[in-house]
This record gives structure tokens, C-alpha cells and sequence, in this order.
């Protein structure tokens, strides 16, 4: 049986009846704050060892790189792109438009 947890849809709102549903682990760690680190974006990352971008996700407690690229806007939109594609529609890319 799969164990649900309370998880907020606005991840800035609060804990009100119409901000809140049950879902499973996947989704709710999928649902999180953007984080922005050096890069600018989330899943984006410099890897000296091969002076490019790298450009990640984590399904299902696996890391799946998505490719290297020369810029943090490349890497984020192969990101959004792969979101999109395995129609993930938890990951907050996922509404994202590229530009």
C-alpha cells in the first residue's frame, strides 16, 4: 500500500483545507521550493572536471543526468524539456515556458 503524506500545493502558502492534499513521497519531495544555487537554476550544476553544465534530476531516489552543456540556460531547458517530455507534472519545471 502506498503511504500518503499532507503536502501543501502552494509550497509559500500555508496549511489551510484549500492549500493541502495527500500524496505520496515522490510527489511531495518533488513539490518543493525553487531552490536557485550557483547556476541560477535548480538541477544545474558546474562540473569542473568536464568545464560544462550539468543538468539533473532525481526520480525515485535515482540521479538521472540529463547531458552536459555549455551554459546554465541550456542545461535548464534540457531539464524543463525532460520534464516535460516524461510528463513529471510534479516537478515545478514543468509549467515552466522556454524561452
Amino acid at each position: 500500500m502506498n503511504k500518503c503524506t499532507l503536502d501543501r500545493i502552494d509550497v509559500n502558502g500555508d496549511y489551510s483545507p484549500e492549500n493541502c492534499r495527500w500524496t505520496d513521497k515522490h510527489t511531495q519531495s518533488a513539490n518543493r521550493r525553487n531552490k536557485k544555487n550557483k547556476s541560477g537554476y535548480t538541477g544545474v550544476y558546474w562540473t569542473v572536471k568536464n568545464k560544462k553544465y550539468r543538468s539533473m534530476i532525481s526520480l525515485n531516489r535515482k540521479h538521472i543526468l540529463i547531458g552536459l552543456y555549455d551554459t546554465p540556460k541550456e542545461a535548464h531547458i534540457a531539464r524543463v524539456r525532460f520534464i516535460k517530455e516524461k510528463g513529471l507534472s510534479e516537478y515545478p519545471e514543468f509549467l515552466e515556458v522556454i524561452l
